[in-house]
């Protein structure tokens, strides 16, 4: 078999087969007064787009009360298995109850968490020159379908960005928490169909997800191979990286490509920051250290590439909470830890993603937000910031010549 057939086999294989949305009503289902407050919002000028989409989501949060936000986090919960009939489904969870849904949970507190997620996003040099980069005719059909659904979808949102930053934050405190999961999530996946819910390259994404096995044998023993991940992350890499260029988005492809190819390990480089794995203490968490070339320029470029794959997803504003939470996007101080952290919270999102599809409940406004102009924007500008980042991985290489 030829390498050419073999590859065009693998990248069938892989391709992710993105819902479309139904056509969606342009009635907007919330009072006319929200409406006009959300019109207004969307159409302030600001000088950082990132500021316009946190006020923007805030002021779809100041819609709903208390009650109705704490009714959205726990109907997260439920869909994660985590809460059935009212009660914690594994005695861990009960007892961080209110840990990870506390009594006095409100409004005030997500949109306090949006405000987080903006700040840490305005860090990533990559994506804020992506954004600040955005002209009008980009965002148009998704400003419609804020403007539209807004209200209804994006408090949802929040409130799953909520769920999920307490539910990964509290791993990283106590890894026994992800034990608690797994024994929930495996029952519960006994009488589900992972090939009638997921696409191929879901499927591949899934079961390369079982290298969290080692990840937590790492941060129980606090002891980890040198060269841990330093081909299972180029090669999950490349997964996202072929279905980028099989759908066509070469640019986003291109930035896959100079990720998977700075990988981890090695000998320990003090030009770049690069070396093997370990497992070191921070504060109250344990974090699992794989360390790319200049990790913390790796980590942003990695974080701005992924937001434009996961904007080929019609449901893609929950995609993107997984990567924007501070538990996740927090790595200023570790940048090291950026992986071990992303990958906790793709491993809920994943999860979240399979019962939510099985219990089908996913409304379609919730749906037909992806934007093909949006996404091919995102990818040319990830192709530069790639460059950038390439050129100064060169740079160092030539100084130790």
């Amino acid at each position: 078999m030829s390498i050419l057939l073999k590859t065009s086999i693998f990248l069938i294989f892989i391709y992710l087969e993105n819902s479309i949305g139904a056509n969606l009503e342009d009635t907007f289902k919330t009072p006319s007064q929200a409406h006009t407050q959300l019109r207004l919002v969307a159409e302030e000028p600001s000088t950082n787009p990132i500021d316009q989409v946190v006020s923007f989501v805030k002021a779809t949060l100041n819609t709903k009360t208390d009650e109705q936000i704490r009714s959205m986090v726990k109907k997260h919960y439920e869909r994660f298995r985590m809460i059935k009939d009212g009660k914690w489904t594994h005695p861990k969870l009960q007892s961080l109850s209110e840990e990870l849904f506390p009594t006095q949970m409100s409004v005030t507190d997500c949109c306090s968490l949006v405000d987080n997620m903006g700040t840490l996003a305005k860090r990533n040099p990559y994506l804020s020159e992506a954004l600040q980069s955005l002209q009008a005719q980009d965002l148009e059909g998704l400003k419609q379908k804020a403007l539209r659904d807004g209200a209804e979808v994006l408090p949802d949102v929040a409130s799953y960005a909520m769920a999920l930053e307490k539910i990964t934050s509290n791993i990283k405190k106590d890894i026994g928490v992800l034990d608690a999961l797994d024994e929930v999530w495996d029952q519960s996946k006994q009488s589900i169909s992972i090939v009638k819910h997921f696409s191929p390259f879901e499927i591949v994404k899934y079961y390369g997800l079982l290298h969290l096995s080692g990840i937590k044998k790492g941060i129980k023993t606090g002891k980890v191979p040198q060269n841990y991940l330093s081909l299972a992350l180029p090669v999950n890499i490349l997964e996202a990286t072929f279905s980028d260029f099989w759908c066509g988005n070469f640019e986003n492809a291109r930035a896959g490509w100079i990720l998977a190819k700075n990988r981890p390990g090695g000998t320990f480089n003090e030009k770049t920051g690069s070396g093997p794995a370990f497992v070191a203490t921070k504060g109250p968490y344990k974090l699992m250290h794989l360390r790319c070339p200049f990790p913390q320029q790796w980590a942003d470029l990695y974080t701005t590439w992924n937001l434009a794959f996961v904007s080929n997803y019609s449901n893609f504003p929950y995609f993107m909470a997984k990567l924007l939470i501070p538990s996740v996007n927090d790595y200023s101080g570790a940048p090291g830890s950026y992986m071990y952290q992303r990958a906790l919270a793709l491993y809920m999102h994943v999860h979240h993603e399979l019962f939510s599809r099985e219990d089908r409940t996913y409304s379609p406004r919730m749906m037909g937000w992806n934007s093909t102009s949006l996404t091919k924007h995102l990818g040319r500008m990830n192709k530069k910031s790639a460059k950038k980042y390439q050129q100064l991985v060169d740079a160092s290489e030539e100084e130790n010549l």
